[in-house]
């Protein structure tokens, strides 16, 4: 609680008696005002400071130098952001001397959004070995029937309303990210009722670590696509969209290409 101008003017008075020295003049004001509150030694020292300063016993209105949002700033913002897209809000309020609640505003008004890499399927050393035996392995199958993959079918509770008669049926089981199916139980199920036709973990064709499904949009397109849209820097959506666009229609009109 800030002291009154009353008291402050007495301490001043008593400052003076006591020669300057706080630590005197805080024990001779405590004997002089027993009724009223005692300042210590530092406190007395401010205040004796703030008076030579300014002249007035009065407290010092805080003021906060405002930070004003000019093109000038922005500009530096901007810049800060290209040349470092990693640097913090944090780091561009120290270096360049503006409030945080400034750069915020500037780079929402710029709409600048923050990007975290979340790395949820980091390989590691021994997936690459038993990635490449699975892609020799589906090239193997592909090489006896040029049909294997065209052939594959993945549905979810499919049902059919038709009568049909299904003879020659080639199954494969895929499980690559249900864990629970590398339990013993159900890989002996799976061993026994499709031996050698399914592929998941310590399986008779083992599933590529981290890898998705065996489906065209998620083993080769989507992953293509990301690749060739992100290997350059869209600077709008519609950037991003025509890149797409043009990485779809490129991939489907050169097979080679796949």
């Amino acid at each position: 609680m800030n002291y009154t101008v009353q008291e402050l003017t007495s301490m001043i008075y008593v400052i003076g008696s006591c020669e300057e020295n706080c630590f005197l003049a805080s024990r001779v004001y405590a004997q002089k005002f027993p009724e009223r509150r005692h300042p210590d030694s530092r406190s007395l020292e401010n205040l004796r400071e703030r008076f030579n300063r300014t002249g007035s016993v009065a407290y010092e209105k805080q003021t906060r130098t405002k930070t004003v949002l000019n093109e000038e700033n922005a500009l530096a913002i901007s810049i800060a952001i290209v040349e470092n897209p990693r640097i913090s809000v944090r780091d561009i309020s120290r270096d360049l001397g503006i409030k945080k609640s400034s750069v915020s505003k500037c780079i929402k008004q710029n709409k600048f959004h923050p990007y975290h890499f979340q790395l949820h399927q980091e390989l590691i050393e021994n997936d690459f070995e038993r990635r490449i035996i699975f892609c020799q392995w589906a090239q193997n199958q592909i090489a006896e029937n040029e049909d294997f993959l065209n052939l594959y079918c993945l549905r979810m509770n499919a049902h059919s309303t038709e009568m049909v008669l299904l003879t020659g049926i080639i199954f494969i089981i895929m499980t690559p990210k249900i864990h629970m199916l590398w339990s013993a139980n159900v890989r002996q199920h799976l061993t026994e009722n499709f031996p050698g036709q399914w592929i998941g973990r310590q399986g008779p064709t083992a599933w590529p670590p981290r890898s998705p499904d065996l489906t065209p949009m998620d083993y080769f397109l989507w992953g293509t696509v990301k690749s060739d849209v992100y290997s350059y820097a869209a600077t709008t959506q519609e950037d991003m969209v025509y890149g797409a666009e043009n990485t779809t229609i490129f991939s489907a009109n050169n097979p080679c290409y796949v």
